[in-house]
């Protein structure tokens, strides 16, 4: 019984022709692709699924069909070379691979560049305020060199070290800044407008509320010292 459907199968191929060959091949692709769960060979399964159903269609002649499947190609092959390129290396100098490792660790290594380029670095001199009691905070500061002190009423409250978040208390809350932060000696740091920040809502909300996460945590740490 089981030679006789094999030799009926046999002989059912051997008497296709070359068109619902290359038809039926590409539906069984197709079926391979659907088991697929990693989107990078997910998506180069899809392009050759296309191909074959683009070579089907031209030997068809329907073209309607071969225009489709130029699009469903074109799509396929723009999504594997963005999928490639996020998989390239992101290099990150020493100090960047510190802060990554010590603070954004959550983040992927490219969403913490991008996010690290929205800021610019600045730098300050000894006693230059980073914010002011009663003020508007605009920025978000990540010290990368130096000391900061935390002023109340002229009275020392804190020394923030490199790797300390300025202003993200504003940012929560959308109060004034309610002490003043001034430089130690010369500091350098990273600066983030709040408004781009929060422009990540539209941009990457996944990434916004990370950087909620992460803020959350830093002021967390302050408010038990």
């Amino acid at each position: 019984m089981t030679g006789s459907i094999a030799a009926r199968i046999t002989d059912f191929v051997a008497h296709m022709s070359a068109q619902d060959m290359v038809l039926n091949l590409s539906y069984v692709l197709n079926v391979v692709t659907m088991f697929l769960r990693q989107m990078l060979p997910l998506r180069m399964g899809m392009v050759v699924v296309s191909c074959g159903f683009f070579v089907f269609a031209l030997m068809a002649g329907n073209y309607s069909m071969v225009a489709w499947n130029v699009v469903f190609l074109a799509i396929n092959i723009i999504q594997v070379v963005l999928l490639l390129l996020e998989k390239k290396q992101i290099h990150l100098t020493a100090e960047l691979e510190a802060v990554h490792a010590s603070l954004f660790s959550s983040l992927p290594r490219r969403d913490f560049l991008f996010l690290w380029n929205m800021g610019h670095e600045r730098t300050l001199a000894s006693d230059d305020y980073i914010a002011r009691k009663g003020v508007p905070q605009k920025t978000i500061c990540l010290i990368l060199e130096g000391t900061a002190r935390v002023e109340k009423d002229g009275q020392l409250i804190a020394t923030l070290k490199p790797q300390s978040f300025v202003g993200e208390m504003s940012f929560f809350t959308g109060s004034a800044a309610s002490a003043d932060v001034k430089a130690q000696g010369p500091l350098r740091f990273n600066e983030w407008s709040q408004s781009h920040i929060q422009a990540l809502e539209q941009l990457k909300p996944d990434l916004l509320n990370k950087m909620w996460v992460i803020l959350g945590q830093d002021l967390s740490k302050k408010l038990q010292r």
